[in-house]
């Protein structure tokens, strides 16, 4: 799930219509590659690299390499509706491995793997009678075609399928996918450099569950330890939050895209662990202990991915990570603690048919369903073209839904994911931005986000307020996002941006109430503007912001601050700074103390918000505001240490 290795899952199928002795029909699928995590490879704890790419980023000549693309099993609900030429000869062998028949057309068995056949001759089909057994099923329980390609329409589960032909029900309405929110919080922002997010700063009196991200394991021990670029001091920052809503359930999610990445010590240790009961059980108790060290309420494990030969997955990973969640539950439950287990998956059909589902839903409470990085720059790998496709996408999403549902799987513990961050693409021509025009390469680098072909939501939004050059928007309302255009002026730099805005927001959170799914979840919390903009449109509450420490206000007057009454605003020549809480107890108002010469406003505002939104749960409030002009900075001027406690109520 996650990212900073993150991530996410991803995929579509293309039909195509194939002309053998007549007319006939066949589906080909191309699997694209999923989310990431953001981190690069990992050594032994104290050698462990310390820079690292946010999740989102993948290796493209790898995959190219390796051909390894994630799918959805259904046409892509945007794409040109025209059938692609799937011919072969000598020379262009198949390239979903098919024998080559003498036709030109890919296929399988004595038609196209008998005489004539020109190329991958000895190729099996993926299912039924011209598969390795002669009667192999399809993963996942989707359908065998009549061909021997695996999928779910009509075109496979229609005439002449030959297993598992049935078309699961979609899951009617259930309650309120609101009343369980989930952000994910990407662990390296509070401790980062360039553009630092503290946990302490975000509004999580909005959610219902916390998930830090991410946690690894030390190769040999299988203790918990923190991620290159992160201290264990984060650890209980993150559980912290808690103090600020004790209903908060905050999740300690491990592993990650990269924590798997290959060429890293890491990739091989979720297997390992997991192949082996006393190394399970090992695992299991740290993992116990540290919770219990650090307060976290439950586990998320992002084993990006089991079973997949191209992630480091092997064949007997598929029976063992359900074991690996039993073990887990049964030393909580020996230990007679509550906590809770979640995993996350692709919503690709490539990496999530090494999940035996059924099994894994038996420990665990919760599946995070990364229905997003549907697309991105990786799709440049596309044998049919690189094509701007949004990375969200409701009509795939269902799709991959269906996966679920036809493993029996629960919509009241399936929880959706929402990306809080768009994703862009360098346009091939500047005059075609609809989902199908081509690309041609990654939009370039935000100011925060720092990675080719990702902006956050934050970044979204200052792009739009600075109204530099030229932007275009427009919704989709079918698939459910926005796509935008931008023209930095630069000799035609144009970019296509997809993303979630509150319409859209909005739109998948209807949907996924009409699936009737459990919750929601967030990647990440911290990729939202300062106004809390995104979070704002996904809980339907009203955020205050709590106001960081700037250094523009490190120098100025505090002669010249003042406070104002109740619900008064600012005179002219003054501007607010913070609008702070006044509580209303038993025994009536309980004032702030004003501020004294000598203590820096920009710091008393930022303690202050985050004293008062600590109790709004429990207290009525009035508002008032503190107010200071904008002073320019002397360069003689020394500033002021930050002082811890600066607010104290007065007895009554």
């Amino acid at each position: 799930m996650a990212r900073n290795n993150r991530r996410p899952g991803w995929a579509l199928c293309l039909q195509f219509s194939l002309l053998v002795l007549g007319s006939i029909s066949l589906a080909i699928f191309v699997l694209f590659q999923d989310h990431k995590s953001p981190v690069d490879a990992a050594e032994p704890v104290n050698t462990w690299k310390e820079s690292f790419d946010l999740p989102f980023q993948i290796d493209s000549d790898m995959w190219a390499l390796q051909h390894r693309n994630h799918t959805q099993l259904h046409r892509r609900a945007t794409d040109v509706n025209q059938d692609q030429d799937y011919t072969c000869d000598k020379e262009n062998p198949c390239s979903n491995g098919a024998c080559c028949g003498e036709s030109g057309v890919c296929g399988y068995g004595k038609t196209y793997c008998g005489l004539g056949c020109t190329s991958n001759c000895d190729a099996k089909a993926a299912c039924g009678r011209d598969s390795e057994s002669g009667h192999a099923k399809c993963p996942l329980n989707v359908c065998c075609s009549q061909f021997g390609f695996c999928g779910t329409t009509s075109d496979f589960c229609g005439g002449g399928c030959q297993s598992n032909c049935r078309t699961p029900a979609s899951p009617s309405s259930g309650g309120d996918v609101r009343n369980t929110i989930i952000g994910y919080y990407e662990s390296w922002k509070g401790e980062s450099s360039t553009s630092p997010v503290d946990i302490a700063l975000l509004p999580v009196e909005a959610l219902n569950g916390l998930n830090y991200a991410f946690a690894y394991i030390y190769p040999g021990t299988y203790e918990i330890v923190p991620m290159p670029g992160t201290s264990e001091e984060s650890f209980s920052r993150v559980t912290d939050a808690k103090k600020r809503n004790p209903d908060l359930r905050v999740w300690l999610s491990i592993g990650g895209w990269t924590f798997s990445d290959n060429g890293t010590s890491t990739q091989s240790l979720f297997g390992e662990i997991a192949a082996d009961m006393q190394k399970r059980s090992k695992f299991a108790n740290n993992l116990y202990k540290f919770m219990v060290q650090y307060g976290f309420s439950g586990v998320d494990l992002d084993w990006e991915y089991p079973g997949a030969g191209d992630r480091g997955g092997l064949e007997r990973d598929v029976t063992n990570y359900p074991l690996l969640l039993q073990m887990i539950r049964s030393v909580f439950a020996i230990r007679n603690r509550d906590f809770m287990i979640s995993f996350t998956a692709p919503s690709s059909y490539w990496y999530l048919q090494w999940f035996d589902l059924p099994e894994l839903m038996k420990w665990a409470d919760y599946l995070n369903l990364m229905t997003y990085d549907l697309h991105g720059v990786w799709d440049e790998h596309d044998p049919f073209g690189s094509h701007i496709y949004a990375h969200t996408n409701i009509t795939e999403i269902d799709a991959s839904l269906s996966l679920l549902w036809r493993n029996d799987v629960s919509p009241s513990k399936v929880n959706l994911g929402l990306a809080f961050y768009g994703r862009t693409f360098e346009l091939e021509d500047p005059s075609c931005f609809q989902p199908g025009c081509r690309f041609s390469g990654a939009g370039a680098k935000g100011p925060k986000t720092d990675t080719a072909g990702i902006l956050s939501f934050g970044e979204i939004q200052d792009l739009i307020a600075s109204n530099k050059g030229s932007i275009f928007t427009t919704y989709d309302n079918v698939a459910g996002v926005n796509y935008m255009v931008y023209n930095e002026g630069k000799s035609c730099q144009c970019l296509g941006i997809s993303f979630d805005d509150k319409t859209t927001f909005q739109q998948k959170i209807d949907f996924a109430n009409a699936r009737g799914l459990n919750g929601l979840f967030i990647w990440a919390i911290d990729l939202d503007d300062d106004n809390f903009t995104a979070l704002k449109s996904v809980t339907g509450t009203d955020l205050t912001p709590i106001v960081r420490e700037s250094s523009t206000l490190s120098y100025f007057n505090i002669d010249k601050c003042y406070n104002s009454r109740c619900g008064i605003d600012c005179v002219e020549g003054f501007t607010a700074l913070v609008t702070l809480k006044r509580f209303v107890a038993r025994r009536g108002a309980l004032p702030i103390r004003r501020l004294v010469p000598g203590e820096e406003a920009a710091g008393i505002a930022t303690k202050g918000a985050m004293w008062a939104k600590s109790r709004l749960h429990s207290v009525n409030v009035e508002t008032a505001q503190i107010s200071v002009v904008q002073a320019e900075q002397e360069p003689s001027a020394v500033k002021q240490p930050a002082v811890q406690r600066r607010w104290k109520l007065a007895n009554q």
